[in-house]
């Protein structure tokens, strides 16, 4: 073995040697997240609070993986070094011919012997290479998570009920607007009819049991309305039909009521109820 190849071999050892000591200590600890900046917090959707919440958590994951693999990928530089360390002590013994191995001459063992530093030297190489790749992925992922830490910490999430859009006018004011301008034009029958016995009042709103039925017809009304599909069909069959069945009826409020004639019903009677069942 030359002093030339003696000098390489040594080089090569000392370039290693150097790219192992240039690493940190602290390799793979998380940079210290920002804590918020104390301003007010501004209230965003709940829907986007969670979405901020669930990419702060994605990244810490990832992070934590990161972390690993590099833990991982030092054991390896580790590994290296210590196998690199054996190899060359070998070398060098077989180059001072310490070793006695009657199968290799003294030349071959010496070329197996550099060889073996070599592929050591290169394993060390790669070794390095991966922690500095995971060092930098770890570094993007560690400012990302920052990010998302501190744009988490400057909202809340507003969990008041959100209306998208506010809820459309009535079509009628009141009643008294729905009955002669709708229910009057749709609903028209002949009033005091032999065959069908319609009974009808124009002074209607003077009946107590047909302002209460015909108010909560309105406001069915004026909710199914806004149903474009089935909301028609939905209130006549079960809100103006029966309603105005039973408020027309011969026997209804309107029994005694005609379009020259107007009359209210006695209000059913009554009695006192015991002081008891007032105020148990």
């Amino acid at each position: 073995m030359t002093s030339n190849e003696n000098g390489a071999d040594e080089d090569l050892l000392a370039g290693l040697v150097d790219l192992v000591d240039e690493k940190d200590s602290g390799i793979g600890a998380p940079p210290a997240a920002e804590s918020a900046n104390g301003g007010t917090r501004r209230r965003v959707p709940l829907e986007t609070y969670l979405e901020l919440a669930a990419h702060r958590d994605q990244l810490d994951d990832s992070a934590a993986t990161l972390r690993a693999k590099l833990l991982e990928a030092l054991d390896k530089v580790a590994d290296a070094e210590g196998d690199l360390a054996i190899a060359e002590t070998k070398r060098r013994a077989v180059m001072a011919g310490v070793v006695d191995d009657a199968a290799l001459h003294d030349d071959v063992a010496a070329v197996v012997a550099r060889e073996d530093v070599a592929k050591r030297g290169r394993a060390l190489v790669r070794a390095g290479r991966s922690v500095e790749a995971l060092e930098r992925r770890l570094a993007r992922v560690d400012d990302e998570l920052a990010a998302a830490v501190d744009q988490v910490d400057q909202v809340e999430p507003n969990l008041e009920t959100e209306v998208s859009a506010e809820a459309p006018a009535d079509l009628f004011d009141s009643v008294y607007a729905f009955v002669p301008n709708f229910l009057a034009i749709v609903y028209a029958r002949p009033i005091g009819s032999q065959i069908t016995g319609f009974r009808w009042c124009s002074t209607w709103w003077e009946h107590p049991e047909a302002v209460s039925r015909l108010e909560a017809l309105w406001k069915a009304f004026e909710t199914l309305r806004q149903d474009p599909t089935t909301g028609a069909a939905v209130w006549w069959r079960d809100f103006a039909d029966p309603t105005m069945s039973a408020l027309c009826s011969p026997d209804g409020p309107f029994k005694q009521c005609s379009d020259q004639d107007h009359k209210l019903s006695a209000d059913l009677p009554t009695k006192e109820a015991p002081r008891g069942l007032i105020h148990p």
